[in-house]
């Protein structure tokens, strides 16, 4: 006795057989092919990363300098009551200072630290995503163990769209990528329980980005 799939499968044969699809293209136009699917930024790159962001409840800052950066840190880190924050990029250390809070190095005290502070490869405007890697210091628990995660990224650093991204990484490591190359958009959620959305249910609860014009 078939089964349903073996039914619709020789249904599919039969139809197939008698011309039913011969006049259907099989594929696509060289227009079809090189058109893009979704509708690309317009405008300012980064206030679009922005806007696309905190459509999914995370906090872009676009400021002009590191002061900008440390200023905004030390307001943002005592309204969550963090004190220490961990931090294995030795080019932003040596920029991040703050007056409310102490920044480490030490690795240790990932387990325990409630915010981190990476850099990244690059943002995506279209998506409001951060492309990271395992190529920089911060390597991989940095972007997902804390309560925490805080990037910091440049101007030159925003793409428009995630394929611009793959090309750059591509370029910069001379066509062979870190072994660990992630998208992250927004902080993590979950519908699994109940189909409520909940925010921050396995990794970081919330991600805050900078990225610096100058």
């Amino acid at each position: 006795m078939s089964n349903s799939r073996d039914t619709i499968l020789e249904k599919i044969r039969k139809a197939k057989s008698a011309g039913a699809t011969s006049g259907l293209a099989s594929e696509l136009s060289p227009e079809e092919a090189s058109a893009s699917v979704f509708v690309a930024p317009v405008g300012d790159l980064s206030e679009n990363f922005k806007a696309e962001l905190e459509k999914i409840s995370g906090c872009c800052y676009i400021v002009q300098d590191y002061n900008d950066v440390c200023l905004k840190l030390d307001e943002l880190l005592a309204q969550e009551k963090i004190t220490e924050v961990l931090c294995l990029e030795p080019s932003i250390s040596e920029q991040v200072k703050g007056s409310t809070f102490q920044l480490s190095n030490d690795s240790s005290i990932i387990e325990t630290c409630k915010a981190t502070i990476t850099a990244c490869e690059y943002i995506v405007s279209r998506t409001g995503s951060v492309m990271v890697s395992n190529a920089n210091a911060s390597g991989r628990r940095m972007h997902v163990a804390p309560d925490v995660h805080i990037v910091i990224a440049h101007q030159n650093q925003v793409v428009p769209d995630l394929e611009n991204a793959i090309e750059g990484m591509l370029e910069r490591y001379n066509g062979v990528l870190p072994s660990w190359v992630s998208t992250i958009t927004g902080q993590s959620r979950t519908a699994d329980i109940e189909k409520t959305l909940i925010l921050g249910a396995h990794g970081p609860k919330k991600l805050i980005v900078f990225i610096i014009k100058s």
